[in-house]
C-alpha cells in the first residue's frame, strides 16, 4: 500500500469510526450595505460590500467545528480618503453543538475565537488599534416558536473590553422558499470596548458603557437547494441621551446615534 493509500485508508477510518460519521460543509455569503456596522455603532453610512466563507465539519457526537473569513470594504470614495479598500477583515475558528432538552427543544452553543484587522482604525485615544481578538460564547434555546438568544464578547488584546447582546428572533416559514425572521435585542457595549470607536468628545457620557436597542427583519428566498436571496433591515436606538447628544454636537456624524441599516445579498452553500 502507498503512502497516499494509507492516508485516504485512515481518514475513511476516522470517518467512519466508532465516532460516527462526519459532514462537511461550507458557506459563502456576499452583501452590499448601506453603511459599515460595527455591533450597536454604524462607522459610516456610505454603501459597502461586505462577504465571507466559512467550512465546517460536524459529527453527531461531537458537535460541528468550524473556520472562516469575513471582510468589509466601502462603495464609496471614502475608500481613496483613507487610502486602504478594506474597513475590516476577520480570521475565526469555532465549535458547536446542540443539547436535546425534549422534543423539538434543544439549547445551541457556540465558542469562537476571531481576529480582527482594521487597516485604517484609529480609536478614541488617536492611535492606530489595526487589530484586536475576541473571544464568544454564544447561546440560543431553540423552540418551536420564539428563540431567546444571548452572545458575550470579551476583547482580551487590545482594549480589555466587552460586549452583550441579548434578544428573542423568530423564523416564519411562508412557504415556496420564502421566509422571514424578525428579532429584538438589547446590546451592552463596556467602556473599554468602545476605545477601538472613533467616537468624538462624549468620553464622560459612557462611563459605564453603551447600551442601544435593536430591531431587525431578515427575509429570505431560497431559489435552490443551495443559493439563496436575503435582504436585512435594522433599526438601531441609543440609551445614552448624553453620548447621542455629544456625539451630534460635536462632529454631525453618524457614530453612536440612532439609525437605519439595511442590505442586500446573496449565499450559497454546500
Amino acid at each position: 500500500m502507498t503512502g497516499l493509500a494509507r492516508i485516504i485508508a485512515v481518514a475513511a477510518a476516522v470517518a467512519t469510526g466508532p465516532l460516527g460519521a462526519w459532514t462537511f460543509d461550507a458557506t459563502a455569503t456576499a452583501d452590499v450595505t448601506s453603511g459599515y456596522l460595527l455591533y450597536g455603532a454604524l462607522m459610516n453610512s456610505q454603501p459597502c460590500a461586505q462577504g465571507g466563507v466559512e467550512a465546517g465539519a460536524s459529527n453527531d457526537l461531537l458537535g460541528r467545528f468550524g473556520v472562516g473569513a469575513w471582510a468589509n470594504s466601502d462603495l464609496t470614495g471614502r475608500r481613496h480618503t483613507f487610502g486602504k479598500a478594506v474597513n475590516e477583515d476577520d480570521f475565526y475558528i469555532h465549535y458547536g453543538r446542540a443539547f436535546e432538552i425534549a422534543e423539538k427543544v434543544s439549547f445551541n452553543m457556540r465558542l469562537m475565537h476571531m481576529w480582527y484587522w482594521y487597516p485604517h482604525s484609529t480609536g478614541r485615544t488617536g492611535k492606530a488599534c489595526p487589530s484586536k481578538r475576541e473571544v464568544y460564547v454564544i447561546g440560543s434555546l431553540e423552540k418551536p416558536y420564539v428563540v431567546p438568544y444571548a452572545m458575550f464578547t470579551h476583547e482580551w488584546e487590545l482594549t480589555d473590553g466587552s460586549y452583550l447582546e441579548c434578544g428573542l428572533r423568530r423564523r416564519c416559514d411562508l412557504g415556496g422558499g420564502f421566509s422571514l425572521t424578525p428579532s429584538v435585542s438589547g446590546n451592552w457595549l463596556s467602556h473599554g470596548y468602545m476605545t477601538i470607536f472613533p467616537a468624538p468628545r462624549g468620553e464622560d457620557a459612557c462611563e459605564r458603557g453603551v447600551g442601544c436597542l435593536r430591531g431587525s427583519l431578515i427575509a429570505e428566498y431560497a431559489l435552490t437547494e443551495h443559493f439563496s436571496l436575503h435582504a436585512r433591515i435594522d433599526y438601531v436606538s441609543l440609551v445614552n441621551d448624553e453620548l447621542r447628544g455629544a456625539v451630534r454636537d460635536a462632529h454631525n456624524t453618524p457614530y453612536m446615534n440612532d439609525f437605519v441599516w439595511g442590505s442586500v445579498g446573496c449565499s450559497l452553500s454546500f
